[in-house]
This record gives C-alpha cells, sequence and structure tokens, in this order.
C-alpha cells in the first residue's frame, strides 16, 4: 500500500500522450449521455483525475454531437450525444 504523500495525482487531460493507448489501461471507463433539450445557467466545470503511484498516466477522451465547446450559459441545445472515455495505467 503506498501512503498520500507517495502517490502522484495527474489531470487525466494534461497527462495524456499520444504513446499511451487506451488498450494500455489498468482501468477505463466509458460513459455515454444523450439528451433532447440541454441548456446551462453557467458554463460547466468538469474536471476528470486519475489518481496512482508516481508513474502513472492517463488518457482522456470526449465525443461531443450538438453541443459545442465552450457551451454558451443560456443556449439550448437540442438532440445532444456525448461520450466520454478515461482511463490509466496506475503506475509502475
Amino acid at each position: 500500500m503506498t501512503s498520500r504523500h507517495d502517490e502522484a495525482e495527474i489531470s487525466a487531460a494534461a497527462a495524456a500522450d499520444a504513446d499511451f493507448a487506451e488498450s494500455d489501461a489498468d482501468v477505463a471507463v466509458t460513459a455515454h449521455a444523450a439528451a433532447d433539450e440541454i441548456r446551462h445557467l453557467e458554463e460547466p466545470r468538469t474536471r476528470v483525475r486519475v489518481t496512482g503511484t508516481p508513474g502513472a498516466r492517463a488518457y482522456d477522451f470526449a465525443k461531443r454531437e450538438n453541443l459545442p465547446e465552450p457551451v454558451e450559459p443560456g443556449e439550448t441545445y437540442r438532440d445532444v450525444r456525448i461520450e466520454r472515455r478515461v482511463g490509466g495505467r496506475l503506475g509502475d
């Protein structure tokens, strides 16, 4: 077991690199969401973290349909589809 001070916390988006493939991951999560209509009162804030020992690596993939980035607060978006895949290697 690793102590808290030995763990490396990384942002999946910041740690993603071209030579790290989804097939290299120890852990992977895929989520799908759909909405006929959606409206945000403010710009959404999302964050993905993969925690592991030193040497941990991660990927973060998002596919959005009919939902721009960034989202405009107050704007209504219709027929929205989102796919998000996050995963990582938890350390050496």
